[in-house]
């Protein structure tokens, strides 16, 4: 399985890349500024995603 760590994906290009990312099957850790009010929106986007703040 291919993995990826995309830096920025509460951002309008970083969640691009990270929906782009999983629905090619990839395994993405995604790195987020932890003072975003994205989160958990992000995380419900995102499922399966790993976030590090």
């Amino acid at each position: 399985m291919q993995k990826a760590i995309v830096t920025g994906a509460n951002g309008f290009i970083g969640s691009a890349v990270t929906k782009r990312l999983l629905s090619q099957g990839v395994q993405v850790t995604a790195v987020v500024h932890s003072q975003t009010n994205r989160i958990l929106q992000l995380k419900n986007e995102f499922g399966g995603v790993m976030f590090i703040y």
